[in-house]
């Protein structure tokens, strides 16, 4: 009997971690969940390790031994704290995190590394955001991620570690924390509250997480994708206060107020990607969820929980 596959996900109790654990165990991979937290509901099937990744010798001693087919790197809380506010020792914190899990990991034996990084790393390029590029991060959050791309570059050339670091820009649905746009919305509305929207006239990509999570299974599987960045969303711009009214129409409760006042330039005005890369790699690939389903499901799973 052909042994499964062994696939490791690092930050599994995030929103998208979680996702790919479910996609991986439909996919019949066995799942390690690596994280700092505990999981509120564990899945059957996954192999759970507790580990904080700033403390090397407990984190090498537990995972080292392990010889993961794949690892998917989804850890790191996002937080846009500035340079002046912490962000330094933000920074220091997560790089190292990411250098002992590096560390720690048995390399010879990982056919593929896929790094979730973030859109954020664009900084203030012009929409649609190319791979092409030049990246300059204009906040620590982005400047963690700008790292950990680029050394994964390194070792592909140093290591002949396979990787592949994934632009994601703005996934949503079931689960996601309410401190994201789209479950914050939902949530104010549902409690008959009132969402004052900041930056009406910006637009981004919107991608479901069933979609999100399909497209990093391709990735995954197709030999060809290795060793590049590549972008992933849905390929549509939206416009963020047609969003708001879009779910405001849906629900019927609280209150859209939408500001007037100009904000501070801060360099990224709109945000979406140019998908010429992956639609090319993935055979035209289309999302199966319009923004229109996901925000229906999206807000049926709230309003249980309500």
């Amino acid at each position: 009997m052909k042994s499964k596959k062994k696939i490791l996900i690092v930050g599994g109790t995030g929103f998208i971690g979680n996702n790919l654990i479910q996609k991986a165990i439909k996919f019949n991979y066995q799942v390690y969940s690596l994280s700092k937290n505990k999981h509120k509901k564990k899945i059957n099937k996954v192999t759970y390790i507790l580990q904080d990744l700033n403390k090397i010798k407990k984190l090498s001693a537990v995972i080292n031994s392990i010889k993961f087919d794949y690892v998917i790197y989804s850890s790191g809380y996002i937080q846009h704290e500035d340079f002046n506010n912490k962000g330094f020792a933000y920074i220091n914190e997560n790089i190292n995190n990411f250098n002992n899990l590096i560390e720690s990991i048995n390399l010879n034996h990982v056919k593929k590394f896929i790094n979730i990084s973030s859109s954020d790393e664009y900084g203030a390029s012009r929409a649609p955001q190319k791979e092409s590029l030049i990246k300059i991060p204009l906040t620590p959050y982005a400047l963690i991620k700008n790292y950990n791309s680029t050394l994964l570059k390194a070792l592909n050339l140093k290591k002949n570690l396979n990787y592949l670091n994934v632009y994601t820009f703005l996934v949503y649905g079931p689960g996601q924390k309410l401190d994201r746009f789209i479950p914050d919305i939902i949530n104010k509305f549902l409690h008959n509250k009132t969402f004052l929207l900041k930056s009406p006239k910006y637009d981004r990509d919107f991608l479901y997480i069933e979609d999100y999570t399909d497209i990093i299974f391709k990735f995954l599987k197709t030999k060809k994708i290795n060793n590049m960045d590549i972008n992933i969303g849905s390929g549509k711009a939206v416009n963020l206060e047609k969003v708001a009214k879009n779910i405001f129409s849906k629900i019927k409760l609280g209150k859209l107020k939408i500001s007037k006042i100009k904000l501070k330039n801060d360099g990224v005005n709109n945000l979406y990607p140019d998908l010429t890369k992956m639609k090319f790699l993935l055979k035209n690939w289309e999302p199966k969820y319009k923004l229109d389903d996901g925000l229906n499901l999206t807000i049926d799973y709230y309003k249980k929980l309500k």
